[in-house]
C-alpha cells in the first residue's frame, strides 16, 4: 500500500517522546549520574562561596587603601593589605583547582550520558566512538575522517540490521535510485544526536537493481512522491556526515521482509 511520507515527522517526534520517558537508562547508569550530578552542584556551590570572598577582600584591600591619607600608608595597614592580598592569592588558585575539577565531573558526566544514549537509544558521538564499539547491534569496523571538508568523516559498521521504514525514490542528488527513511525503528539503526533530535534518519540503498529485484512490480509502479512502508534487512550501513552537502549514509539492501 502507497503512503505519502511527509506527514510522518510529528509521528516520529511523539515516539522519540515516548522512547525518552519509557526506556529509562539501568539503575546502575543512573546511581552514577546522580553521584556525579551531586558531585558538580556541591563543587559549583563551593566555588561561587569562594567568588564571594574573594570579592569581599578585593573590596577590604581597597577600603583599606582609601582609609589612608595619600602617599601615606601606616605600618600595620600596609601589613593588613599584604596580608589580604596573600589570602586573595591563595583563593584565586583554590578557584582555579575547582574549575578543573567541575570540567573533569563535567566530562565524566557526558560520558556517562553517552554511554546511556548508545546503549538505550543507539546514538552515538562520533568523539567518542572506536573501531570495535557495537551500536544497535552493529560493529564499528573503520571510521574515517576529512572524507569531505574538515568537519565531515564516516563511520562503517559490520553486520546487518531489520529495521521498518519508507522505500522512496530519490529526487536530489547521488548516485542511488532509492532512499530508505526510518523513524519509529530508529533504535535499530546507529544515529547521531542530530537524527535522534529529528526523529529520522535516511540512508541511500546501494544495490539499487537488486532492490528492484527484491521489490518487483510495486516498486516499478511507485509514484514518484510517495513511498512503501516496508520491513527489510539491510548490511554494509555506513553513517555518512558532510555538512552542507547532499551526501547521505548508505547501505546493502539484503531481503524483503515485509510490505504494507
Amino acid at each position: 500500500m502507497n503512503k505519502n511520507y511527509f506527514s510522518f515527522g510529528a509521528i516520529a517526534l511523539l515516539v522519540v517522546i515516548v522512547m525518552l520517558v519509557f526506556n529509562e537508562p539501568s539503575d546502575h547508569s543512573q546511581d552514577i549520574m546522580s553521584e556525579e550530578q551531586k558531585i558538580i552542584e556541591e563543587q559549583k556551590e563551593e566555588n561561587e562561596k569562594l567568588k564571594r570572598e574573594n570579592e569581599k577582600l578585593l573590596f577590604l584591600i581597597d577600603e583599606l587603601k582609601k582609609s589612608q591619607p595619600i602617599g601615606y600608608v601606616s605600618k600595620d595597614t600596609n601589613n593588613e593589605v599584604e596580608t589580604l592580598t596573600h589570602k586573595v592569592g591563595y583563593l584565586q588558585g583554590e578557584n582555579e583547582q575547582l574549575r578543573e575539577l567541575i570540567t573533569k565531573y563535567q566530562e565524566t558526566l557526558d560520558q556517562v550520558n553517552q554511554q546511556v544514549l548508545s546503549d538505550s537509544f543507539s546514538v552515538f558521538s562520533k568523539k567518542q566512538l572506536s573501531v570495535g564499539n557495537q551500536i544497535a547491534g552493529l560493529t564499528v569496523s573503520s571510521i574515517q575522517d576529512g572524507t569531505n571538508g574538515e568537519d565531515s568523516f564516516i563511520v562503517n559498521f559490520d553486520g546487518e540490521f531489520i529495521t521498518n521504514g519508507f522505500l522512496m525514490i530519490n529526487h536530489g542528488g547521488g548516485g542511488s535510485k532509492y532512499i530508505f527513511m526510518v523513524d519509529e525503528d530508529l533504535i535499530k539503526v546507529p544515529h547521531s544526536l542530530n537524527e535522534f533530535e529529528r526523529g529520522r534518519l535516511f540512508f541511500d540503498i546501494t544495490n539499487d537493481d537488486e532492490l528492484e529485484v527484491g521489490f518487483g512490480e510495486v516498486l516499478r509502479n511507485l509514484n514518484p512522491f510517495e513511498s512503501i512502508q516496508v520491513e527489510a534487512v539491510f548490511t554494509d550501513y555506513s553513517h555518512v556526515h558532510v555538512p552542507y552537502t547532499d551526501s547521505r549514509s548508505h547501505a546493502e539492501f539484503v531481503r524483503v521482509v515485509s510490505m504494507d
